[in-house]
């Protein structure tokens, strides 16, 4: 999957050490059960990408042994080191090699249940223009996931406007230039193969920048979550959406507190729609709202993550993204529906990480 080279970029083994704990003495190689019961196989913590996911979101997979100071732990879902690109770009983009710039500005103007982001707080945000040069409407995000490509919705490839033309990276508030804005446009977009745009199912995409990327404090790829299991029921959204129902989009980037609706809770909010007439399907989508807060994303957050963040006194500013803004029918009413990204991580890397 990667070497163990890699591991120390992000966390220190020690620091593995300290978040797990041995519930029995099995070997690589033999079988155990995990925590939710399920069937798993004893290998070293490199070889499982869910339990690095886990102590990367401050988890503590179980630990079948040690081969000297490395977990040997029970993994249910043994990825090869072919399957495993995403997590191993993970770690690469994790690296602390670049100086982490502390935000002085303070959290304000009230969103839907949210507040102003900080500047460099969320250095994966692109935002998605249409139209041309002298009259850009902004109308999507999306997220930095490499040098070469943001990640968004399928329904925010087009617009009323055209197809969408220009990506920011690196922006806080729409109407202010700083050092860290960097502007491309499109060379070729993907919309998944499945995707019908009379439907909300497989709404997602990905857009090819112009031109890699310049990698700093203030514009980082993300991490693609890839395993289903959820290691935390409450999430960050963000966006330049509206800060309330029918109102306009927001000036600067809007942080929201999420939480994770049950399938069997948020079905029935969605029963008879249109946009998804086989009701929510669990495996594609997740379902959030604002936990019984008056929070939600909004129309213009199309497109966003939802989002983990990462141990920031070893990465600086550093995310995992677990789902894309996709559907909701009322903002903060009722939960609105995300593309769920584990499922769709075999075909991202398809494109992203052909080799």
């Amino acid at each position: 999957m990667f070497s163990l080279q890699i591991i120390p970029l992000l966390i220190s083994l020690e620091m593995i050490i300290n978040c797990v704990m041995v519930t029995s003495q099995l070997q690589e190689g033999e079988t155990c059960i995990s925590d939710c019961g399920k069937k798993g196989k004893c290998v070293l913590i490199e070889k499982c990408a869910a339990a690095l996911a886990l102590v990367q979101n401050r988890g503590k997979p179980k630990v079948c042994s040690y081969q000297g100071k490395i977990p040997v732990v029970c993994c249910e879902d043994v990825v090869s080191r072919t399957q495993s690109i995403a997590t191993k770009k993970c770690l690469e983009y994790s690296r602390p090699q670049f100086s982490i710039i502390e935000s002085r500005f303070d959290n304000r103007n009230e969103a839907i249940g949210g507040v102003d982001a900080k500047p460099l707080e969320f250095p994966h945000m692109a935002i998605l223009g249409y139209g041309n040069s002298n009259d850009t409407k902004w109308l999507c995000g999306g997220s930095l996931i490499s040098e070469n490509f943001v990640l968004t919705a399928a329904h925010c490839i087009h617009s009323r406007y055209g197809n969408v033309s220009i990506i920011k990276l690196g922006l806080h508030q729409i109407n202010v230039i700083t050092m860290f804005i960097q502007i491309f446009t499109v060379k070729k977009s993907y919309q998944h193969p499945k995707y019908n745009p009379l439907q909300s199912y497989h709404d997602i995409a990905l857009i090819e920048l112009d031109h890699p990327a310049n990698i700093n404090s203030g514009v980082k790829p993300a991490c693609l979550h890839t395993s289903k299991q959820l290691t935390s029921n409450a999430f960050t959204g963000t966006g330049w959406g509206a800060t309330e129902l029918y109102g306009d989009n927001s000036d600067i980037l809007q942080k929201v507190n999420l939480s994770y609706v049950p399938y069997n809770k948020c079905v029935s909010f969605y029963k008879g729609s249109s946009k998804l007439p086989n009701g929510l399907i669990d495996d594609w989508q997740i379902c959030a709202d604002g936990g019984g807060a008056r929070a939600d994303t909004c129309q213009g957050d199309s497109g966003g993550p939802i989002q983990l963040p990462q141990d920031k006194s070893v990465t600086g500013s550093f995310y995992t993204i677990i789902g894309i803004t996709s559907v909701g029918i009322k903002c903060a009413i009722i939960p609105a529906i995300y593309t769920r990204i584990s499922y769709y991580v075999p075909w991202i890397e398809s494109i992203v990480w052909p080799n």
